[in-house]
């Protein structure tokens, strides 16, 4: 059920958003509806490459075949736990890289960076950077290919070279035809800062900016 489904309530029809996710305060989740923690990484392979994905159409809960970075799982509070059975962000992000890239990563090659929230669809997420040590963008490629358990939730990867420019025009480029998870987005330019810095991260999203929409006015008639 989506928290803006239609619903009648006492004769008047209304939706989960509109009777309880109104005025927010995402600093205080309410736990009814906060029903999820993702963990959402970017990964670099030890050759280089910049990993994106394409999400896949079929059996995929929000976000169906957009683009987003390499790796989106949510936490399991049975499994995910440290050896002193703590809830562990670490573990979420092995057991995922591994089910969907069949490949293993360290503690050392994960990079925590900020936690938002998807007020769409009111998911609390963490964002971060996988830099992996031992795997190029052939064994990933390989490794997916015969053994991933959730290969299916993505239809395809992108592997970018290690340069600001070429990450920003391939975000440029690939908007005009295809639709952008939104931690996605924000993901791959904290992943860009994080690798070359602020000022050239800028610089890149500056000289391959998108293109601006022309916005037809529904009530002149007029562009704006």
């Amino acid at each position: 059920m989506s928290l803006d489904d239609r619903i009648e309530i006492d004769g008047r029809v209304t939706s989960v958003r509109e009777l309880y996710l109104r005025n927010l305060q995402f600093e205080s989740p309410i736990p009814e509806f906060a029903s999820a923690l993702s963990v959402n990484l970017s990964l670099i392979t030890s050759d280089g490459f910049i990993v994106v994905s394409k999400r896949a159409i079929d059996g995929i809960g929000g976000y169906s075949g957009h683009i987003a970075h390499a790796l989106n799982e949510c936490m399991n509070l049975v499994s995910d736990r440290s050896s002193n059975g703590t809830l562990s962000l670490l573990a979420t992000a092995q057991r995922g890289i591994n089910n969907e890239l069949n490949i293993e990563v360290a503690e050392d090659e994960i990079t925590f960076f900020t936690v938002g929230v998807d007020p769409q669809h009111y998911f609390w997420g963490v964002t971060g950077l996988i830099r992996s040590k031992e795997f190029t963008r052939a064994d990933i490629q390989t490794r997916r290919s015969i053994g991933s358990k959730e290969h299916w939730e993505s239809t395809q990867l992108y592997f970018l070279p290690h340069n600001p420019s070429a990450v920003a025009q391939f975000m440029r480029d690939i908007s005009q035809t295809e639709k952008w998870q939104p931690i996605g987005i924000v993901c791959l330019i904290q992943t860009m800062i994080a690798e070359f810095g602020i000022k050239a991260t800028e610089r890149a999203l500056c000289r391959y900016a998108p293109p601006r929409r022309r916005i037809i006015s529904t009530i002149s008639g007029t562009n704006d």
